[in-house]
This record gives structure tokens, sequence and C-alpha cells, in this order.
């Protein structure tokens, strides 16, 4: 277990994840690094989410030092306001969000915290993709995602936004993020209800922060 004095904020974004939310959250509990703020946010799920986080937290709660929120509304809103929400509620100076049927690796915030440097405000952790059989079997892609892209992180700010104004990489479930980045643009643009994460990355590479790529995975998205 690492201990630091930085606090980071592990956000989980659930919308009807009865599912998949308790894999989601253990592997949040199995962080090699102490300091961690759990957030779960919810956007009106109907399925028992709540019910079973509620349980969840319940039981698990003193696993973290930072503490644990959960936050609803009793009708869907839509990811970005659900993300809003979150990061309105997280007091960490980063941020992980990850939604509630993806996973973190054991290692992912101690490595990501590693990573960080003055100058940065915006790291992606690799990810691989996943999927579950009917028997319950995972099988994981061999293909690690953003690896395709290093040419992306080696530029500056400026020709990145260029890049994502023509093409919509794929990496947001690896994102780590400075609260401030989050304040400063006012978080996620809540009028593109289905398509988060590319405006908020046009948001910020025009402002001139830049995405830097951590190649060690972090993440699996399902």
């Amino acid at each position: 277990m690492i201990r630091n004095s930085k606090l980071i904020s592990v956000c989980v974004d659930t919308y009807n994840a009865v599912d998949t939310v308790i894999e989601t959250l253990e592997s949040v509990k199995r962080q090699t690094y102490d300091n961690i703020e759990l957030v779960i946010t919810d956007d009106g799920s109907k399925d028992g989410t709540v019910d079973l986080c509620k349980k969840w937290i319940k039981e698990n709660c003193g696993y973290f030092m930072g503490g644990v929120k959960l936050i609803t509304t009793p009708i869907n809103t839509g990811t970005p306001a659900n993300f809003n929400r979150g990061n309105k509620a997280c007091t960490g100076e980063w941020i992980k969000r990850i939604s509630g049927d993806d996973l973190l690796t054991d290692d992912c915030i101690e490595t990501l915290v590693n990573e960080i440097t003055p100058e940065k405000q915006i790291i992606v952790c690799s990810i691989k993709s996943f999927y579950e059989d009917k028997a319950g079997v995972k099988h994981i892609s061999d293909k690690i995602i953003p690896h395709a892209l290093k040419f992306f992180f080696a530029w500056n700010a400026k020709k990145q936004y260029k890049y994502l104004l023509l093409h919509r990489p794929g990496f947001a479930p690896g994102m780590f993020v400075r609260k401030s980045v989050y304040d400063k643009v006012c978080g996620y643009d809540e009028t593109c209800k289905r398509m988060e994460d590319l405006p908020f990355l046009l948001n910020v590479t025009q402002r001139g922060i830049k995405l830097w790529l951590l190649e060690s995975v972090g993440a699996y998205y399902r």
C-alpha cells in the first residue's frame, strides 16, 4: 500500500449498472494507493444500482481514507450532467473517472500519481477493451489503446486540438485530470448529452492544455 498526502478522487459514473458496478467498485478498493476519495454519481438508475451501491458503501467505506460519497438524482439527465455532479463533489487534487462497468488495474492510481509533474494537467493511461461471454469468462483484447496515437501525445495542445477536430480518438476511459482543469473549463458541455468527451477535449486543448500519455495499462474498458 502506497501512502501519500495527495488526495485523489476516483469518480464512478453509473446508470443502470446493477450487473457490473460491484466489480468496478472492488477494482477501486484494491488500489495500491491509499489516499483515495471515492465518489459514485448515479444518473437516475431504475434497476437497483443505487441500493446496491449503498449496501456496498456500508460494508466497505472504511477502505477509503478520503471518504465515500454517493450522488443521486431522481431523473436521467445525461452523461455530461452526471459527470459534472461528480466533479463538483470531488475534493481531490486529481480526478480519475471510471464508468460503472469498467475496471481499474490494481496499481492504476499509484502509477498515475507517479507521473504527475507541475506542467501536466491531463494524463491518459493506456487501456484495453474486454467483454464477458455467456459463461462469465472475460476476454481481454491484445490491442492497447491509445498506443497507435503516440504521435498525438507528442504534439503541443494546438496540434492536438486540430487533430481532435477531424478525428475522435477513443481514450477517454484512461483520462486522469486535475480538478482545476474541470473548474477552468466549467466541466462538460451539458447540451451534448451523448457526446461528452470530444467537446471537453476540444475545450481544454483550445485553451492550451496538452494531453500526456502514460503507456502502461491502467484501465479495462467493457
